[in-house]
């Protein structure tokens, strides 16, 4: 599921993008995806989590991480 999971988030945000989790397509919790699987992916640094429910998929820019004026 992560796999899957993954792949939205690439397809969808692209990298150093902020993203909330119900901005996931299919990301409500009633749906395909569950919170589970974000800390899932937290956790194996595959996705960072910037602050209180925003995240984003690392990519190769210089700079550490998104800022909130990216959002």
């Amino acid at each position: 599921m992560n796999n899957v999971l993954i792949e939205v988030i690439k397809n969808t945000f692209g990298e150093n993008k902020l993203f909330s989790f119900d901005e996931i397509p299919n990301g409500k919790a009633s749906s395909k995806f569950h919170q589970s699987d974000i800390k899932d992916l937290v956790s194996s640094g595959l996705i960072k989590r910037h602050s209180y429910g925003l995240y984003y998929l690392p990519g190769k820019r210089l700079s550490n991480e998104p800022s909130v004026s990216d959002a």
